[in-house]
């Protein structure tokens, strides 16, 4: 029994994709505007990973990532690292970190909330409270009140 690649796919149940970047005939496969969905929208990561983990010609990339790879693997290395560090200047991260400014701060120690907690002991039984409830009713059903 041959396991599909795209099978695999994390959103195989509910994918609508005809042309998956995950199926060996991937190249003769065609989209037509009547789709629910045109392309994929799993992870390039993802579909890299299954791609290669069955060995498919396009290792689970859609045509426009392949194109844009061959663009990069043939740029001279020059050209890599001038675009590399045109895309830091131009990076929001990099402006605020030049700057300064925190990205994501430290989240906030919670040590006085877990000290407070246990100042104050465990929570009421909610469970205990509606046990004495449903106890409760069942007295008074059985009493016929």
């Amino acid at each position: 029994m041959e396991i599909k690649a795209f099978k695999e796919c994390p959103r195989f149940d509910k994918c609508n994709v005809n042309k998956c970047p995950l199926h060996t005939d991937y190249e003769k496969l065609q989209s037509s505007e009547y789709d629910k969905e045109q392309k994929c929208t799993m992870e390039r990561r993802v579909r890299e990973r299954i791609g290669l983990k069955y060995g498919l010609p396009n290792q689970g990339l859609t045509q426009r990532e392949i194109s844009s790879q061959k663009l990069w693997d043939n740029l001279p290395e020059s050209e890599k690292k001038a675009r590399i560090e045109k895309l830091k200047e131009t990076s929001p991260i990099s402006r605020l970190s030049k700057k300064g400014d925190m990205i994501a701060p430290k989240k906030k120690d919670n040590s006085e909330t877990h000290i407070q907690n246990e100042e104050n002991g465990p929570r009421n039984n909610l469970a205990g409270t509606n046990e004495e409830t449903n106890s409760t009713k069942k007295e008074k059903t059985e009493n016929g009140i």
